[in-house]
């Protein structure tokens, strides 16, 4: 009768631990903290890139944080940063509210190990850009009325919407999303790692209907 009371006390305790262990969400195990900080050193390496530097180069001269102006660089909220093209002769920003048409084309950083010919050589990494998704090819354009960022569509982050408040019609700019803003909505349904991807966007307003 004892061995008895022990086997099922033992088969309890391992139900137990069993249907814990099975309940728990898939992602409980995965070192958040760790993205986090991956994605920022990341992030710091990008910007002393030369895609970065050719990001910049790309029109400009000189640059400027917190231009109200908007003349080269634009910082704005929860890190994102804006690159301006001045493509566009109107000067009156989108409004909140307003349906605005863009093509978009959607890039993520990532690094990859560049082999050195001379024997002994420290390894170095390289900054990249992998292609996302684009509508560039696409009969029409996405659609989003500006504000909406809740909005399902696969094309919007609140990074995405921020920035095409400071954008004018027929105007066209490079926008670089930390995940915060970007992926963690963008690519929601994907993998927790891909959720903390550094995207740069391509946006540019090619329909406002009415406003000009």
């Amino acid at each position: 009768m004892k061995y008895i009371k022990i086997f099922f006390r033992l088969f309890f305790i391992v139900l137990v631990i069993y249907s814990v262990t099975n309940c728990k969400d898939k992602y409980e195990y995965i070192d958040y903290e760790k993205l986090e900080k991956q994605e920022k050193e990341l992030l710091e390496r990008f910007y002393k890139s030369k895609i970065y530097e050719n990001i910049i180069a790309d029109g400009t001269d000189s640059i400027y944080v917190n231009d109200s102006t908007y003349t080269v660089v634009i910082e704005n909220v929860n890190g994102l940063k804006m690159v301006r093209s001045f493509r566009s002769p109107h000067t009156d920003t989108i409004r909140i509210g307003q349906t605005a048409g863009f093509r978009y084309t959607f890039w993520y950083v990532d690094e990859i190990q560049v082999d050195d010919d001379k024997e002994g050589a420290e390894k170095k990494k390289e900054i990249v850009l992998y292609p996302l998704f684009s509508n560039i090819y696409a009969n029409e354009p996405d659609y989003y009325t500006v504000g909406n960022y809740t909005t399902t569509s696969a094309t919007m982050s609140y990074g995405i919407d921020y920035g095409i408040r400071n954008m004018f019609f027929l105007d066209k700019s490079i926008m670089i999303l930390p995940s915060s803003i970007g992926a963690q909505s963008l690519l929601g349904t994907y993998s927790a790692k891909d959720r903390y991807k550094i995207l740069i966007a391509e946006i540019e307003i090619t329909y406002l209907p009415d406003n000009y």
